[in-house]
């Protein structure tokens, strides 16, 4: 038998004081005050996933350099099932380009194309988590950023991986790269477009239901909810 082949999705987020404002859910003809943080104290989240095992691995570094994006290469690898080899997708920073990054011999790093972050599936928990967890926010100081990250791992995570000497790493994530695009399914209701996320015909959402990913009456009725909501 041949060696069996894994295709991850490599990518790194910054998380800092510095945030983002998104939008948020709030009753039709309000004005929700969202708060907006100018320091610039921030962290690095590396993460890592593998969509046929549904498994994956994050760490959280200071900075975004090629000693971090080592470490990080060190928990991919472990984490590779047994036998196996992985083929690693990645956009072209420069600590993922250098010479000086030593690869494990489990690995090969495949470069996409330059300005193509729609072809790295890793981007798509970024949005998740940004949209979710992260915006809107103001983190006091470097140790609630460490704090945030960890939290982010805590709440899927069922094993530790093995944890840098500073700072911490997060747990294994158990997030799919899926649930980005739930977000995008559930945007026709929100716009009052329809009431049901299956009666808007242009969805992925129906190819979701096809392959036994969601239901066919996920997200339910939104009038029979009686909700009122809207972005703004």
């Amino acid at each position: 038998m041949g060696t069996s082949i894994e295709v991850w999705f490599q990518d790194e987020m910054r998380i800092g004081q510095k945030n983002s404002l998104v939008y948020q859910w709030a009753k039709k003809g309000t004005r929700p005050r969202q708060p907006k943080d100018q320091r610039y104290e921030n962290a690095y989240l590396f993460g890592a996933v593998c969509p046929s095992r549904d498994t994956g691995v994050a760490i959280i570094m200071p900075y975004a350099n090629t000693e971090a994006m080592r470490k990080h290469l060190k928990e991919i690898s472990d984490a590779v099932a047994p036998g196996a080899h992985a083929l690693i997708i990645l956009d072209q920073a420069g600590w993922h380009t250098t010479r000086k990054l030593k690869v494990p011999k489990n690995l090969t790093l495949v470069s996409l194309p330059p300005a193509c972050p729609e072809l790295n599936a890793a981007e798509n928990i970024w949005q998740y988590l940004r949209q979710t967890y992260l915006s809107n926010r103001v983190f006091k100081n470097y140790a609630d950023i460490l704090d945030a990250c960890q939290q982010l791992g805590a709440s899927s995570s069922t094993r530790p991986v093995a944890s840098p000497p500073s700072p911490r790493a997060i747990g294994q994530s158990s997030v799919n790269h899926s649930e980005g695009w739930y977000y995008i399914h559930f945007n026709p209701v929100k716009h009052e477009l329809v009431t049901r996320v299956e009666d808007w015909p242009y969805s992925s959402f129906h190819r979701m239901v096809r392959l036994g990913v969601c239901a066919k009456d996920w997200g339910g009725d939104a009038s029979e909810s009686g909700a009122s909501f809207g972005e703004r």
